[in-house]
């Protein structure tokens, strides 16, 4: 899950955004605390890896599952081919062998655009976690309790007052 641009813009407006990888891995961790994670590539691990070391959270990934992807032309033409892939992955497997409490699809091209959560929820008894809507209700969850970034992790970007205060106006920039 690349969250490229996330850090600039927590410097630039009040809006509590989250990174994907961040909230789906919160979200996660308040349902269980074993994680299985379906990733796109092998060489994507590192990056999963580092992340998971920021968070304090590496401990609770119980398995990582790579080279499912259907990286075909058309990907909605070959949905089919992608839930049969998904599937072949074993996820049961990670929760009844691994000790996976919790499946986070990384990616949204997995999860919910062509694998709808809820069905995969079901089918695995247990919570599925998708990178798409975890950090918009966590955005609107902190938003709806009055919370914004924090300013000492995220100050405010200079040239942001700078275009105010030359009168650049722009309901992005009079929400800052």
């Amino acid at each position: 899950m690349l969250d490229l641009g996330i850090d600039g813009g927590k410097s630039a407006v009040n809006n509590p955004g989250r990174r994907t990888f961040e909230a789906s891995f919160h979200v996660a961790s308040l349902v269980g605390d074993r994680f299985g994670l379906a990733v796109y590539h092998r060489q994507d691990d590192p990056v999963h890896a580092r992340d998971g070391a920021a968070l304090r959270m590496e401990s609770k990934i119980a398995r990582y599952s790579q080279r499912w992807f259907c990286l075909c032309p058309d990907i909605a033409a070959n949905r089919d081919q992608m839930v049969q892939n998904f599937v072949a992955l074993r996820p049961g497997h990670w929760i009844q062998e691994e000790g996976a409490e919790v499946i986070i699809p990384m990616g949204i091209t997995q999860c919910p655009v062509h694998i709808k959560p809820d069905w995969l929820q079901e089918q695995l008894g247990v919570p599925v976690v998708e990178g798409f809507g975890a950090p918009i209700r966590t955005a609107a969850l902190l938003a709806g309790l009055g919370l914004k970034q924090s300013r000492v992790r995220w100050p405010r970007i200079e040239f942001l007052a700078n275009l105010r205060e030359s009168g650049i106006e722009n309901s992005m920039f009079s929400r800052c």
